[in-house]
């Protein structure tokens, strides 16, 4: 009986470790996505302003011309 329970044990130690890893590699990953979305909201509004300037660029050789 307390072979059953030694065991019990551990394995609630496992799965508790377990589960703080998990959590941890959870806080992770949602910091690294909130990184990842401002990273990318600055890189679509700088796309947007290079290809506003572009399409500017495009009437005034046109118009130039």
């Amino acid at each position: 009986m307390k072979l059953k329970i030694d065991v019990d044990k551990s394995t609630i130690d496992g799965l508790n470790s377990e589960m703080k890893h998990s959590l941890l590699e959870l806080k992770e990953s949602k910091d690294l996505s909130k990184v990842f979305e401002t990273k990318c909201e600055g890189l679509i509004k700088e796309v947007s302003a290079l290809s506003h300037e572009l399409s500017s660029n495009k009437r005034d050789m046109i118009f130039f011309t």
